[in-house]
């Protein structure tokens, strides 16, 4: 359409073709005047709306391509979490099987204990017992050496004699007897 009013207006200001422009001021040479002012308003806002469209459309791919990078680094944030958590998850499980196991080795090392502290009582109730045993054949040979030294008689010295034998033996049976 531009062309054929660029071509409509060459032959009108020319005088050729079936319209001759006789005057200045005739219908034909204002509608000429006025299609050409048309034509020229229209070339000035194609110019501006192709200049608007070149604005435009580098906006749009400024926007798509700052909107596809933001998205892409929210991926990459969002592969780099995920990643994370599967580490975080496994690490959980580990510390949580390493936690069952030493539960289950405090328990038995608590057992141990309570059989230790079981023994050693019972030892420290044989202890006691031989200490006790000890200090009444201490006061037995006490009496007897009082006894003898005071002239008591042959009687009391083989019944001394005898207890101190028996309790030598009893002694070294009950020592052979300990597993």
């Amino acid at each position: 359409m531009v062309r054929l009013t660029a071509a409509f207006l060459g032959c009108a200001s020319a005088g050729v073709g079936p319209v001759a422009v006789s005057g200045a001021n005739s219908p034909v040479s204002k509608i000429v005047e006025t299609v050409a002012n048309l034509l020229q308003s229209m070339q000035e806002e194609a110019d501006q709306d192709g200049a608007n469209y070149k604005q435009q459309f580098q906006w749009c791919q400024t926007t798509f391509g700052a909107a596809k990078q933001g998205q892409e680094h929210y991926s990459a944030i969002d592969a780099e979490l995920r990643s994370k958590l599967k580490v975080s998850q496994a690490q959980n499980r580990q510390l949580a099987d390493e936690v069952a196991q030493l539960e289950s080795e405090i328990g038995e090392a608590k057992q141990g204990v309570d059989q230790g502290a079981s023994l050693r009582g019972a030892e420290h109730d044989d202890y006691v017992r031989e200490q006790k045993e000890s200090a009444n054949m201490l006061q037995v040979l006490s009496r007897a050496r009082d006894a003898i030294q005071s002239g008591a008689g042959t009687q009391v010295q083989r019944n001394c004699r005898l207890n101190c034998r028996l309790n030598r033996l009893n002694n070294t049976s009950a020592f052979l007897l300990i597993p």
